[in-house]
């Protein structure tokens, strides 16, 4: 019975937590709430390290390296060579967070019975912490946490070869770890045998030192400039506006101020909402305890909220020591008190659970983040159609689900470079708030170099061609200003995409959405603004959908269209061309009738329709059937 219950909770309980956390990791990924920055980048440079470029990305350039040592990232290129799929990335985040759970088991079973260790197990796979990392799309740090509790259960066994072995794993995946292995130096100086503390520690001053003067440098623009900024000391403004080596001049010079900033009543609350899921039995061993306080401290003293506040993904890494910290406290307990200790333990994490974790059932959870709708497995299934040697510029969710390509921008950066633009109009702006989003798209859509190729759901690709033709040419010309060029009409069908109807008469239904495009150029000049009017009208003269408006409004958002330069006609220069799309609704109630799609052109001021060289106020595209 004692050998079962063992198995059982070194092996059911992480894997639970690997097949949940999974479960909603790439939920989470496929209803497009993972990012360019990070994931995107992270699944770039190492689909690029797959195919021979270390570490190469165009979404923060010009290499993954020029921002943090993490040289650990490329041992994942040969898995990625076999399984080229950024959900990859979260599969392995999962376990690499589940097997750090281990560790800390195995020592709670050596000085506390079965039961005891299950319930410390528990309690650490209940840490909202470990859930806040898990579920921040995917993070470097998360693949060294296994590496620092293997080096904490080395430690704590006297087992420095262990220890040593496992930090040097660790320091792959972020510089920031050598903190870890200094404090395990100074740890193992106070305690001894002092010659591996005095060996830990240098290695971790060696690792950090060339990792902020030698290796990030050497991957930056400025490479080879051992004065170069570090690139996170923006987040440390009380520093000032200095290089790597004189920030940490003045933070030696200066505690005080270092003191000061950690010290700010937010940050205390954060350590309390932290030490709160272990029952504060860390408390218990405060010589372990200060293997946290270098790396807590560097979070501590930062301006970036996330960071200070010990949220997300930033705890990650000091998990395995603040629990290490509670099961060593724990064992100092007599052993009347061990079993009540424990359960307090694993009702605080409970607690804590449901106050802070962004799980089912915590407190933090958006169902909305992981609840994949149709529109989704649509918007996969168009993202899989763009090439995969194209250049393309993919809106900021797009991003991580095509990444494995050369070259690849979010979304409104390096346009001029794209062959390809990929959006989500119904998702995450991100870096444009809604008025600059909809001038970007609408100037897109209004350039004739742009066709619009997909249009489903929301989600829409078009691709740079700069030998386009309309789909329908035409040579109306009104009032002797404008020609129509040609003009594309469309409806949409049950799943959301727009399928074409030009040259066909063919039914559709009531309340269906039409699509109008139409190719304007300026023949002649105009002095005054007009407005385009696309009117859906039945045999016997009814207007059954319409939409008004100046060339480009597009209509389809009226809460988020902001206007661009060529709405004004006044301004456009003779032989100026202009590919306009207009969105509209056909009438609910409208059922068994033919209709036409007439357009034309009027005053924006005056109402006054601009008539073709026939006298007519309007031309003709289309015909369909409402049935």
């Amino acid at each position: 019975m004692r050998s079962s219950l063992h198995k059982w909770a070194w092996l059911v309980v992480p894997f639970a937590y690997t097949v949940f956390f999974c479960t909603l990791s790439l939920k989470q990924h496929a209803s497009f709430h993972t990012y360019a920055l990070d994931m995107g980048q992270f699944v770039q440079a190492i689909w690029n390290t797959a195919h021979g470029r270390f570490m190469v990305n165009t979404l923060k350039p010009p290499n993954s390296m020029a921002w943090h040592f993490s040289p650990g990232l490329a041992l994942i290129a040969p898995l990625y060579s076999m399984w080229p799929d950024a959900r990859l990335l979260l599969v392995l985040q999962t376990l690499a967070l589940a097997l750090s759970g281990l560790p800390i088991y195995w020592y709670a079973r050596r000085h506390l019975n079965v039961w005891q260790a299950a319930m410390i197990l528990a309690a650490y796979y209940l840490a909202p912490s470990l859930h806040k990392a898990n579920l921040a799309e995917f993070r470097r740090i998360s693949l060294a946490v296994p590496g620092i509790a293997l080096a904490w259960y080395g430690l704590v066994t006297k087992r420095y070869s262990l220890t040593t072995l496992a930090l040097l794993y660790a320091l792959l995946f972020k510089e920031d770890v050598s903190l870890i292995a200094i404090s395990f130096g100074a740890y193992l100086c106070v305690k001894p045998p002092r010659k591996w503390g005095l060996g830990l520690a240098f290695l971790g001053l060696a690792w950090l030192a060339l990792a902020l003067f030698v290796f990030i440098p050497m991957f930056r623009p400025d490479r080879g400039n051992l004065k170069a900024i570090y690139p996170q000391l923006s987040y440390f403004g009380f520093l000032g506006d200095k290089t790597t080596a004189q920030a940490i001049a003045s933070l030696v010079s200066k505690p005080w101020a270092l003191l000061k900033q950690v010290t700010q009543a937010s940050r205390l609350k954060a350590i309390l909402r932290v030490l709160w899921p272990t029952g504060f039995l860390p408390l218990l061993a405060p010589g372990i305890g200060a293997l946290l306080l270098p790396s807590l401290l560097l979070m501590l003293a930062s301006s970036r909220p996330e960071m200070y506040m010990l949220d997300r993904y930033y705890m990650a890494p000091l998990l395995p020591l603040l629990y290490g910290a509670a099961v060593v406290g724990l064992t100092r307990l007599s052993s009347k008190l061990r079993p009540w200790a424990a359960c307090w333990m694993t009702g605080a994490a409970l607690v804590g659970f449901l106050f802070y974790s962004p799980a089912p059932g915590g407190r933090g959870y958006s169902a909305e983040r992981y609840r994949v709708e149709p529109r989704h497995r649509i918007g996969h299934s168009l993202l899989q159609s763009i090439p995969s040697d194209a250049v393309l510029s993919a809106q900021c969710a797009l991003v991580p689900h095509v990444s494995n390509r050369r070259e690849i921008f979010e979304f409104p950066r390096k346009l001029h470079r794209a062959e390809y633009v990929a959006l989500d109009l119904e998702g995450h702006l991100y870096p444009l708030d809604p008025p600059s989003y909809a001038e970007r798209v609408k100037g897109l859509l209004a350039d004739p170099e742009w066709s619009l190729v997909r249009d489903c759901s929301g989600f829409v690709i078009l691709k740079r061609d700069a030998s386009w033709m309309p789909a329908s040419p035409s040579s109306e010309t009104l009032g002797n200003m404008v020609q129509l060029m040609g003009f594309d009409w469309a409806t949409v069908t049950r799943d959301g995409c727009f399928l074409s109807g030009t040259g066909s008469v063919p039914d559709v239904e009531p309340g269906q959405m039409v699509r109008v495009t139409l190719w304007w150029r300026a023949v002649g000049p105009i002095q005054n603004d007009y407005s385009v009017f696309v009117h859906l009208v039945s045999t016997d003269g009814l207007i059954i959908g319409q939409h008004d408006g100046p060339p480009g409004s597009v209509g389809r958002w009226p809460d988020v269209w902001a206007p661009i330069d060529l709405e004004r006609t006044s301004g456009w220069q003779h032989g100026e061309t202009v590919e306009d799309v207009h969105y509209m609704t056909l009438d609910a109630d409208v059922t068994n009738v033919d209709a036409t799609i007439e357009v034309g052109w009027y005053g924006a001021s005056t109402g006054r329709r601009l008539t073709n060289p026939r006298g007519r106020t309007s031309v003709e595209i289309g015909r369909f059937s409402i049935r």
